[in-house]
């Protein structure tokens, strides 16, 4: 693999680096969009007592923003799996 990553003109290498730093942070975006699920709002809803519609104005549609990022990451994940020599032509489609 990294044979055929050095094999590449530098256009092509820094593509797939710009693509692999997208995918890092979006895997960390979709971890901190987690915790702070499980950690700040069930925190703050079940020990702290906030009002859950005060909460819903805080975090407004957080699992739906989890679940669009982590479908997208998946996505990502896959496309990387399926490509030859873990090249990966495009992301946008």
């Amino acid at each position: 693999i990294f044979k055929f990553l050095k094999s590449l003109n530098k256009q092509s290498r820094n593509k797939q680096e710009n693509i692999f730093e997208f995918m890092k942070t979006e895997a960390n975006y979709v971890k901190i969009l987690s915790i702070t699920q499980k950690v700040y709002v069930h925190v703050m809803l079940n020990e702290c007592k906030i009002d859950q519609n005060l909460l819903k104005e805080m975090f407004p549609d957080l699992d739906r923003l989890i679940e669009l990022h982590r479908s997208m990451l998946d996505q990502l994940l896959e496309r990387y799996k399926l490509s030859q020599h873990k090249y990966i032509e495009s992301i946008g489609d």
